[in-house]
């Protein structure tokens, strides 16, 4: 039978047919599961197919050998917003690694869109450049946007909407952006093939783009257990339930109070009426009461802003997630005040950090209230519960 020039045979297309599909057969496929988030850590109940990686290597492997990236982490997020709304975090049962997470991952998806494409990044040479064969070679590109803020950390990686030659691989690479409009960055192609390539000036070499971090949080491995309910009882009053109302200051107890069941009832309703805000559900909560104003008079003064104290290596991480959470539930905010005052940090019983702040120059500057304060001896004959005393914090 007589073959036609240029043609490839049938046999031979059939060969390479079974030999590509035997290549393809050794791939490893991508290690996708199910993995199930609880309501109580998490803030919702859902089950995600999602692809995991497995880590052998750390020191909690045995017990919590899963990884999830980014991508989980904006699919719970936007469940959690359809549920508890923007102020998702204060709202759901969310527990505190969770809330630093969230934060870290919620502040990335604010930024511009412009951030959050790939940026082409071009050869920045005048004359071409000869990539030999089966040689590896770095090239100077530049890309042509400009970054917010103070910059950040980006991958380099090969272009998907600019063709480049099949025979040349772009190398990964996480590189530091500069806040520049024009930036110039390294890139290392490699020419896998057995001839040599010219890559012409201002050609698309790689593409570049900006990468989400999520801060790392040091997790109590092993005060939290999947399969210890007491724990996840207690992870649950981190923050109120979905039927808890917002209005319901939670459960008060007066099953020792020897007052009347109407006068119980009377309370109850006042509290939940007037100041159902005012008691704190969990630990980053610290209530707020906005029926009375509070008024500092200061002497006649030049605005002072403390001197900022040393603070010791070992407290930065604990710092950084500390002040996250309290950015995330409101207690603290950014401010441009012309009054600072410095920063102590001290460790409670429990290795937790507080945060307290040194508001003594503040004091001296106020002028004084004599105010005369109730004695606690005239007033503790008129309790009846003889083993209670009152303790400032």
């Amino acid at each position: 039978m007589e073959v036609m020039p240029g043609k490839p045979q049938p046999r031979a297309q059939q060969l390479k047919k079974e030999k590509k599909e035997q290549e393809h057969s050794h791939t490893p496929k991508a290690p996708e599961m199910d993995v199930k988030f609880p309501k109580s850590v998490c803030g919702t109940a859902e089950t995600f197919s999602v692809l995991a990686l497995v880590c052998p290597d750390q020191s909690y492997n045995m017990r919590f050998p899963l990884l999830v990236g980014t991508n989980v982490l904006r699919r719970l997020i936007q469940d959690c917003r359809k549920v508890g709304g923007d102020k998702y975090l204060s709202t759901l049962p969310i527990h505190t690694n969770w809330i630093a997470a969230y934060t870290a991952c919620g502040e990335k998806l604010k930024t511009c869109n412009r951030e959050g494409k790939a940026v082409p990044v071009r050869l920045c040479r005048k004359k071409p450049v000869i990539i030999l064969k089966n040689d590896t070679c770095e090239v100077t590109g530049i890309r042509h946007t400009k970054v917010s803020g103070k910059g950040g950390k980006a991958i380099l990686e090969e272009p998907e909407r600019h063709a480049v030659p099949g025979a040349l691989v772009v190398s990964k690479q996480l590189i530091q952006v500069k806040p520049r409009s024009h930036s110039k960055v390294k890139v290392v192609i490699c020419n896998v093939s057995n001839h040599s390539v010219t890559l012409q000036p201002k050609r698309v070499i790689a593409e570049c783009m900006l990468v989400d971090w999520v801060k790392a949080v040091k997790a109590d491995m092993d005060s939290y257990s999947p399969n210890n309910p007491k724990t996840e009882d207690q992870l649950s009053t981190l923050a109120p339930s979905k039927n808890t109302s917002q209005d319901s200051p939670g459960d008060l107890n007066f099953e020792n109070s020897p007052v009347s069941e109407e006068l119980k009832s009377h309370i109850k309703s006042r509290i939940n009426k007037e100041a159902s805000k005012a008691f704190a559900r969990h630990n980053l909560d610290v209530g707020h009461v906005s029926s009375v104003a509070h008024s500092i008079e200061l002497v006649e003064h030049v605005p002072f802003i403390g001197c900022t104290r040393r603070i010791s290596p070992t407290y930065f991480e604990d710092l950084r997630r500390h002040l996250q959470e309290l950015l995330a539930t409101g207690i603290i905010k950014e401010s441009n005040s012309l009054y600072a005052s410095p920063v102590v940090l001290v460790r409670k019983k429990n290795g937790d950090l507080r945060m307290v702040i040194d508001y003594r120059k503040l004091n001296n500057l106020t002028k004084k209230d004599a105010y005369p304060l109730p004695r606690r001896r005239r007033h503790s004959p008129c309790c009846q519960v003889q083993n209670i005393s009152p303790s400032w914090t």
